[in-house]
């Protein structure tokens, strides 16, 4: 209490009661207000009339958790966190605390406290972070960018509530027995997940340091590569901390593995969270992992140092001023195409979280339908971002919910359950009353009839049941297990168009069409040897083709059916356009007219998944004539053998390989010869349909297409300084001073390499003024051979190569060998023998001679029974399976070594 009424602010006049004073008379009291010297407040302090001196109460400090303590020469106020509040001095029989106040009339703030709007703004910012942590942020200084608000929580999260839910934790440990980081990693690897990410991953790597708490994550696609990877993560960690690792740990069960048990169930309920409040697909719950872990190495505290992991590992404050809410709309500068004057200058996207190698945002393209990293970013974080999201605008079917914020109000939803519960089952394995949650019970035993519905509108496809000869019937969901807002989903009739995009809906299907026992051969995907493929089992396939077409269309009339195959076809268009390769003509009366066709391909990686779907238009060359289409054919190609002695001599000469590939590289080459060509089909000008096409570039197709692409490649490179190696004539080299730049071709693809890798630079650059490269950094995969690079030399394999050839044999489930021939072979020409197929025995001679490249162990074997080609037997055959049947072992691995000595 105090007697000094300027001293308190926010003061509250509320007359009543007396205080009874040491000289017998009394106060009155007048009111209450808050004592504040700018960094502790006390609040109702009262004020009683008259009072000479500031008194302070310790039993009322006691009822606020606080402690004081009375020593001999001092007195000690501290909080229940144990930080000393002040302190004060002993006179004689009193107990004096300097406290100096600020007056009320001076202006002063006493307490901040952040709005609804902007609570909520960083509670989704900080990936469903909890109110009390975001508040020690701001008021504690660990991190820069966070307003020094106090942030409350007015009403329950749905998303938290549907992601978060869980039992009651045991008590954690106290002490810890590591001092310095990377004194021991815990790991442990989590999935299969039930869907693959955007990049095929289906498993999570996670690495928690027992120290500073900082989480790392990987993705794989299986999990043979977690050793490999761990020694790589294990060496840059090293590295960039200067720090060496003592220990990892990975126990055998859950509850062993305590520590990064609890931070992989902590991620996959914020990445859950975010999904369900982003209505992001399901393929992107590798993205919110990853932003879910980058978020929280940055927010979360500590209990042992009251900081965050970034703050202990990296030992500065972390900057949250750029964080953005995952999922939301964004727009990115197109600073990539060749845009017009009054083209859009940006694209619309989605924010899909951080770069770890950059200062760039990861963001979701929605014209091109990738995933890009920039920093030429513009965010929309507003609430009503969510309800925009949908599977069509994104170019994706998928079963992720497209629900808003507001709407996400079932927590029985099994959508988001599907994802994580491999991950859930490993994580919460000594739960045996863990309940995952299903889908809706559908009764099929009661079938309403069908209600004729009436046409709404001439704008809207509805098919009426009175169409149909006979009602089919239709599954139907039991009302009481769903909410109003599933009950208004339910469609009464089902659009056609929709029906193809989305797996759940219910299909209606004309009387007159006929069934059958199973479905015909040209709509079944993939192998039909595979067997029965399940919804679960195929979730993946369906999912990925949101990105990508899996069917090859067989003619143009499918493909203009096909956004994705339409998509391509216009890309391949817009080459032309760019490359000036036509010009549009009347059609000439004594000149020949070559007709073109559309070849689809789905383009693989090395793993053999979809990464591009291909439309190439090509000329029927067949139909020209030599001596009036065209004169010289010839164009040299790198043979094998010249591909593995570049290989051995830049690992001789330590040199780094990379490789670029020429887009449309044929579009580059100059025609010497007056060829026309018919339109593409279905791209025919209404306005013009007599008109043809003359070609100044070549086409695909062509006879004369190589030819005129290498005279132009070789032409571009001799005016740079280029010098064409006389034995070889598609190596190149070029020397300045003591470096070397070797620069090898085959036909659009070019690998190259430098003792300066200035002059590799250089390079790429003069390769991208005169034509359109994508450059796909080092070489890993050329013309089927896998390539690994390292210190120790280059490694060379075809593994996939072989895979595909064994497909193709229809030999992938056999046994491997030890040999590749039996000892004391007799094997002769064996004229009483029975004959095979030709076609199929030379495919395999053919086959297993390019694996000779990197499979010497194979190779007399092979030309021992290539002899055999002109008339194979029964007996030439199963020696020739025998050799697939060892090289399916893989066998070693090819190695050119520094010191230009082969193994």
């Amino acid at each position: 209490m105090t007697g000094y009424k300027e001293l308190l602010h926010n003061f509250v006049e509320r007359p009543g009661g007396t205080v009874s004073l040491g000289n017998k008379t009394t106060g009155v009291i007048k009111g209450y207000g808050i004592l504040t010297n700018g960094k502790v407040s006390i609040k109702k302090v009262l004020y009683v009339e008259g009072l000479s001196h500031n008194l302070f109460s310790a039993s009322q400090f006691c009822d606020g958790y606080n402690i004081v303590l009375f020593p001999i020469i001092n007195c000690l106020i501290i909080n229940s966190d144990g930080v000393e509040i002040f302190e004060g001095r002993r006179f004689y029989n009193l107990y004096v605390v300097e406290f100096p106040v600020i007056d009320s009339s001076k202006p002063v703030c006493l307490f901040s406290k952040a709005t609804k709007g902007e609570s909520w703004l960083w509670h989704r910012r900080f990936s469903h972070q909890n109110f009390s942590d975001i508040s020690k942020l701001a008021n504690g200084g660990l991190v820069k960018g966070l307003p020094k608000l106090t942030f409350d929580r007015d009403s329950l999260c749905p998303a938290c509530q549907m992601g978060k839910m869980k039992r009651s934790s045991h008590k954690s440990k106290t002490e810890s027995s590591c001092q310095s980081p990377l004194k021991m990693i815990h790991m442990d690897l989590c999935g299969p997940m039930r869907i693959q990410s955007i990049s095929g991953k289906k498993y999570i790597l996670v690495m928690v340091d027992e120290y500073s708490r900082y989480t790392w994550l990987e993705f794989l696609r299986m999990k043979s590569e977690a050793p490999e990877l761990i020694i790589k993560f294990i060496k840059r960690i090293q590295v960039l901390l200067h720090l060496p690792v003592q220990k990892i740990r990975s126990a055998y069960t859950p509850q062993q593995n305590g520590v990064v048990e609890r931070r992989n169930r902590t991620l996959v309920e914020a990445a859950r969270t975010m999904l369900a409040y982003s209505g992001l697909p399901l393929t992107f719950w590798a993205e919110a992992d990853s932003t879910a872990c980058f978020t929280q190495n940055r927010t979360i505290i500590t209990k042992r140092f009251k900081k965050t992991p970034y703050h202990i590992i990296n030992r500065r404050v972390p900057n949250v001023k750029f964080f953005h809410v995952f999922g939301c709309r964004c727009y990115i500068l197109n600073n990539r195409d060749n845009l017009g004057k009054f083209d859009k200058k940006a694209d619309e996207g989605y924010f899909l979280g951080y770069s770890l190698t950059s200062k760039t945002f990861r963001v979701y393209n929605k014209r091109t339908k990738m995933v890009m990293e920039t920093v030429y970013v513009t965010f929309d974080e507003t609430v009503s971002m969510t309800s925009e999201h949908s599977s069509s605008e994104l170019g994706i079917h998928s079963q992720a919910s497209t629900t808003t914020f507001d709407s996400i109000t079932d927590p029985n939803s099994s959508k988001l359950d599907l994802l994580f519960m491999d991950a859930f089952l490993d994580i919460c394995a000594d739960n045996e009353d863990l309940i995952l949650s299903r889908n809706p019970r559908v009764d099929i035993h009661d079938v309403p009839e069908p209600s004729s519905v009436n046409d709404s509108g001439p704008s809207e496809n509805i098919c009426s049941t009175s169409n149909f000869d006979q009602a089919i019937p239709v599954p139907t969901v039991e009302q009481s297990e769903l909410t109003p807002d599933d009950q208004s989903e339910i469609p009464a009739i089902i659009d056609e168009n929709d029906s193809q995009n989305n797996l759940d809906d219910l299909a209606i299907l004309p009387a007159q069409l006929k069934w059958t026992r199973a479905h015909p051969l040209y709509n079944v995907i993939g192998d039909v040897n595979d067997g029965v493929k399940t919804r679960s089992a195929s979730a993946n396939y369906c999912l990925y083709k949101s990105f990508l077409s899996l069917i090859e269309p067989k003619n143009v009339s499918q493909a203009l059916e096909d956004s994705d195959w339409l998509l391509a076809m216009q890309e391949e268009l817009l080459q032309f356009k760019r490359n000036k390769v036509y010009r549009l003509v009347p059609r000439p009366q004594d000149k020949s007219i070559i007709k073109t066709k559309w070849i689809f391909r789905n383009k693989k990686d090395e793993s053999g998944l979809i990464v591009r779907n291909k439309a190439r238009l090509v000329a029927k060359g067949y139909s020209q004539q030599e001596g009036i289409d065209y004169d010289e054919t010839f164009a040299p190609v790198a043979r094998i053998e010249a591909i593995r002695i570049f290989l051995a001599y830049v690992a001789h000469k330590n040199i780094k390989v990379f490789q670029m590939d020429v887009k449309s590289a044929f579009l580059n080459g100059v025609l010497l010869e007056e060829v026309y060509i018919e339109k593409p089909e279905g791209f025919v000008d209404p306005d013009f349909p007599d008109q043809v096409c003359i070609l100044d570039k070549a086409l695909y197709g062509l006879k004369q297409a190589p030819r005129a692409w290498y005279e132009t490649l070789t032409n571009h490179l001799f005016s740079k300084g280029f010098k064409r190696c006389m034995i070889d004539t598609t190596l190149f080299l070029k020397k300045e001073g003591d470096d070397l730049l070797l620069v090898q071709i085959y036909v659009d693809n070019i690998i190259f390499g430098s003792t300066n890798p200035e002059m590799c630079t250089k390079f790429s650059k003069i390769m991208e003024t005169e034509f359109e490269m994508s450059m796909m950094g080092e070489l890993n995969f050329f013309l089927g051979i896998q390539v690994k690079q390292n210190p120790n030399g280059i490694f060379i394999n075809q593994s996939k190569y072989i895979k595909d050839m064994l497909k193709k044999f229809h030999m992938t489930d056999c046994s491997p060998i030890k040999t590749p021939m039996p000892t004391g072979n007799l094997l002769g020409p064996d004229l009483a023998g029975k004959s095979v197929d030709q076609k199929i025995y030379r495919s395999m001679i053919g086959s297993l001679l390019y694996i000779t490249a990197t499979r010497p162990d194979i190779m007399f074997a092979t030309y021992f029974c290539a002899r055999f080609q002109a008339n194979p037997k029964e007996s030439h055959l199963a020696a020739v399976e025998r050799i697939l049947r060892f090289s399916g072992d893989f066998g070693p691995v090819r190695a050119f070594r520094a010191n230009f000595r082969e193994f």
